[in-house]
C-alpha cells in the first residue's frame, strides 16, 4: 500500500516540547504520537482534548482538525 505521508520518529526533550508543537501547527504535520514523559506534558499546549484524556491526564495522539 503506497500512502501520501510518512512517519517520520522524534526524539522530544521535554524542554523542546513547546517549539515541537509550534513546527506541527506551522507545518504541513497531520498528526502525533506522544510517548511517555510527554503524554502528560503535552495537554497545556493543545487546544482541545478528549474528556477521555483529561480524566487519565495522558494523551497518546494528537492531530490537526481538518488536517491542516
Amino acid at each position: 500500500m503506497s500512502l501520501p505521508w510518512a512517519y517520520v520518529p522524534l526524539d522530544v526533550e521535554p524542554s523542546h516540547l513547546p517549539n515541537v508543537i509550534g513546527t506541527i501547527r506551522s507545518e504541513n504535520v497531520r498528526g502525533a504520537n506522544v510517548t511517555v514523559p510527554l503524554k502528560t506534558l503535552i495537554l497545556r499546549h493543545l487546544d482541545k482534548v478528549d474528556p477521555s484524556a483529561q480524566r487519565l491526564n495522558s494523551v497518546n495522539t494528537i492531530y490537526k482538525k481538518g488536517g491542516h
